[in-house]
């Protein structure tokens, strides 16, 4: 899928989402290394022009506007990428370019916020995962000792 920019007021629009989604889901998860800490080569399997493979805290989405399959099918698909247990912990939002400008801004808001939530699986999923996802097993240490 090629990609391009995303419009400025695109970026601010997905700004918004991430901040809504906060709001709703509180509380602390587990912060994470870099991905090379865990022996992966991008949080996002590949899914973008360049891997991302910083650490992060709770949860981490990248998303891409650019071409799907032309106007008029497809407007968009989100889904996680990387799992700890049943949490998703990294995911990908795509969007079709053509029809996703033929939006309004407030639209575009809310469909945004619609795939973040198939990425957090609160959203028209039947769990985190559609398909397959990545598992990362993590040893939780206290005092020492592997719990």
């Amino acid at each position: 899928m090629g990609s391009i920019p995303a419009p400025a007021q695109y970026v601010a629009a997905f700004q918004e989402a991430k901040e809504r989604w906060e709001a709703i889901i509180t509380g602390e998860l587990v912060n994470l290394e870099s991905a090379t800490s865990y022996g992966i080569s991008d949080w996002f399997g590949n899914a973008f022009d360049s891997p991302y493979t910083a650490a992060f805290d709770d949860i981490v989405i990248g998303y891409q506007i650019g071409f799907i399959d032309g106007p008029g099918r497809v407007l968009g698909s989100a889904g996680c990428v990387y799992l700890i247990g049943n949490r998703c912990v990294t995911g990908v939002m795509n969007f079709e370019a053509v029809d996703f400008d033929s939006y309004d801004i407030e639209d575009a808001k809310a469909i945004i916020l619609h795939e973040m939530g198939h990425v957090l699986g609160v959203v028209g999923t039947q769990g985190p995962c559609q398909g397959v996802c990545n598992r990362i097993d993590l040893v939780q240490y206290e005092y020492g000792e592997g719990k």
